[in-house]
């Protein structure tokens, strides 16, 4: 990586990338680049944030862009990825583009006929480890990397878990922009995800698993993080993504769906003749999205293939970007305001409050309940995570409980 080699200190990729046509150089658009987000697997994860400067007194919404490169390779310094951020900051988004561990940060590879060993004792580097699995700066990976983790080299468990790794860390770069909603002037209660391709596969599964609803943990060694399962995507937007493993893979349910994706909504556009990421992934991903009430819409560029960049992003033809940001702005909530579109007011939406249970003590062991208006229902628990209580459930998780039938019960225990 270029901030590996101190000899290209002076080097600027946003001015390198400046090469579409689009001018960023004169406008209001400034570029915040190499910001340390997190730490895992012995490496420091970093972002760019990309922000109109015209409108610095405004709190806008946080657009996060993920890159692709089959979970094996790909930078946030790739300049389709900075043209990317550049757009949606320029069209009232605060952006980062994110890097997060790809297969050579932490996995050591195992025989791919054989299943994958408990954490500790398998290829799984750990999340919290001191020391790299290989050398810092060099890009060294295990032979299984190096064409992806969903090619037949890699271990057929290595995907899914690619996946899970990436969505974890697109959380934590969400939670570090959050920390500094007041300085960046983020709406924290409104979030877009883009991506490409791998980025955009992470972008779309964001609404079908987090850290707690996972694939084999005890192979990987990540355990849940409950303050990232609580943070939301409003909308996913991308290209060339789609869906191939099962929900059920992962015992995803309409419950935990209701509770992690309220008021979600997916934009893909793809290629016909895409032959890397098949159009039928994205259509399985319509159709999977679809048992889940969770509006898509598959965009289809007729006897264009995987890399959709030039296409989307041709000057000549303005409506193909429009048309996913069209997209974004009618699903996205307005600010501050009642983001479903069903007519009711879910102000004062808990019908019973502080209602004990399981102990004599009036101060211990209490939930809030909302019921729909009415029908029979089912009904979303939600337990609040460290740090937090049973009233800091948001409306819109409420709203989104109710509006697709379901009663919700936010509760603490002792």
């Amino acid at each position: 990586p270029v901030d590996a080699l101190p000899w290209c200190s002076n080097y600027n990729v946003a001015d390198k990338c400046d090469q579409y046509g689009s001018n960023w150089h004169d406008s209001t658009i400034q570029s915040n680049l190499n910001i340390e987000y997190m730490r895992a697997y012995g490496h420091d994860f970093k972002l760019n944030f990309f922000t109109d400067t015209a409108r610095n007194d405004e709190f806008l919404p946080l657009a996060i862009v993920i890159h692709g490169g089959g979970f094996n390779s790909g930078s946030k310094d790739n300049c389709k990825i900075i043209e990317s951020a550049r757009e949606f900051a320029s069209r009232g988004y605060r952006t980062i583009a994110i890097n997060y561990p790809l297969c050579g940060a932490y996995w050591n590879g195992t025989d791919v006929n054989e299943d994958v060993a408990p954490f500790g004792s398998g290829p799984w580097h750990a999340w919290d480890a001191e020391e790299p699995l290989y050398p810092l700066g060099v890009g060294q990976q295990h032979p299984q990397c190096k064409k992806g983790a969903a090619s037949r080299q890699a271990h057929p468990e290595q995907y899914m878990q690619a996946q899970e790794v990436a969505n974890r860390a697109a959380r934590y770069a969400i939670q570090y922009a959050h920390s500094r909603a007041e300085e960046w002037g983020i709406d924290v209660e409104r979030t877009v995800c883009n991506g490409a391709s791998a980025g955009a596969v992470t972008c779309y599964e964001m609404f079908l698993f987090n850290t707690t609803v996972s694939f084999r943990p005890e192979s990987t060694g990540l355990e849940p993080v409950l303050e990232l399962d609580q943070i939301k995507i409003n909308v996913a937007a991308g290209r060339a993504g789609g869906l191939s493993t099962p929900p059920e893979v992962r015992a995803v349910t309409d419950e935990t769906v209701a509770v992690m994706a309220p008021g979600a909504a997916i934009y893909d556009l793809h290629g016909d003749e895409d032959v890397t990421v098949p159009i039928t992934s994205a259509e399985f991903l319509v159709e999977t999205l679809d048992e889940f009430g969770i509006p898509a819409e598959l965009d289809i560029a007729a006897g264009e293939g995987h890399s959709l960049f030039p296409w989307q992003f041709n000057k000549s033809h303005p409506e193909r970007l429009n048309a996913m940001f069209d997209f974004i702005e009618t699903y996205l909530p307005d600010s501050g305001g009642d983001d479903d579109d069903d007519g009711v007011d879910n102000d004062g939406f808990w019908n019973y409050t502080d209602v004990q249970y399981g102990t004599e003590d009036p101060s211990m062991q209490l939930m809030n309940i909302a019921l729909p208006s009415s029908g029979e229902y089912g009904v979303v628990m939600f337990h609040h995570p460290k740090g937090s209580t049973y009233n800091d459930i948001g409306q819109r998780e409420v709203n989104a409980a109710l509006d697709s039938g379901y009663a919700l019960v936010s509760w603490e225990s002792c």
